[in-house]
Parts: structure tokens; sequence; C-alpha cells
């Protein structure tokens, strides 16, 4: 049974876009603000984060992506389109999403999750649900990241699992 997007967002649900950013034989991800990094011990930590964002008025999925790796990595990129979408289930397994899709770039799979935005949103809040597009793209030198993202970092497919792990 085919599916549109607006049937898989729930009620209060916000949409956003992500990509699968490859370089050089690498998965780029940001490296969050120094803000957001935490102190143990004698040693920072620090996240990565995957590159993507909301999608401004007027824009198509392709053209939201395209922007938010200029945005935040500063580079253009080649977006390459799905033959299939993928739906990530809560169980970390995929199935294909028959999903009705009339733009150039298909998705490669979406996610689902909630978030809570109290710290945007102010207390009180509740969590958000979120659909995810995830998007398969090569970035096209130069990299220079953005105003939003300090730096970027490459891993390699092992090194991508590890840290999941």
């Amino acid at each position: 049974m085919s599916v549109r997007l607006v049937d898989l967002v729930e009620p209060g649900g916000e949409v956003t876009s992500g990509l699968v950013l490859r370089y050089r034989g690498f998965y780029l991800f940001g490296v969050e603000p120094k803000f957001q990094w935490t102190r143990r011990d004698d040693r920072w930590d620090l996240r990565y984060i995957g590159i993507g964002g909301h999608q401004d008025p007027g824009e198509t999925w392709g053209e939201t992506v395209a922007r938010e790796a200029w945005e935040e990595a500063g580079c253009q990129i080649e977006v390459k389109s799905a033959d299939v979408t993928y739906e990530c289930l809560p169980d970390g397994q995929f199935r294909p999403l028959d999903l009705l899709w009339d733009e150039p770039v298909r998705p490669w799979f979406i996610w689902r999750d909630h978030f809570d935005l109290s710290a945007r949103r102010g207390p009180g809040a509740t969590a958000v649900p979120f659909l995810g597009l995830v998007f398969c793209a090569q970035a096209i030198p130069p990299l220079k990241p953005g105003a939003e993202i300090p730096a970027l970092i490459g891993l390699s497919a092992t090194q991508v699992v590890d840290t999941l792990e």
C-alpha cells in the first residue's frame, strides 16, 4: 500500500532532513559546538552529529539538503536519488516503504523519534515527534565548516559502526 509523507507525520510532529554524506571514502559528520561538550575526568567528551535540518518554505527536499550541506559543511553536494525508500523500524531493522514521492530526489530512508525540545521551547514543553528524511550525497570539495558546526570529522564505515555500538 502506498503512503504519502504527510500520512507518516504524527500530529504536532516535525519533518527534518539528514545526509549520509560521503567524501573520499569517509562518512562526514559535524562536531558539536564546544558549549555542548562535557568534561569527564581529565578529558572532553564531544559528540558528532549528522548534517541536515529543516526545510525552508518553497524548497524541495533536494534543495534543503544542499542548503544544509552548504551551511554546515561549507560544501556543495551531489545528491543521489534512492531507488527505494526504507523505513527504519524501532528495533533497528529496515523495511521497504512504498512512499508516494513527486520530487526528483528520493530519500534513502526515514526514521522516527521523539525529542525533548524544552531547552528551545521552554520548561514544560513536551517531547516532539520527528520524522527524518535521510538522503545520500557526495561532498564536492572544498569543505569549510560553517557557523553552525565548528569542525567536520570523517569516519570510515568501521568507525561509524564501532561508535554506534
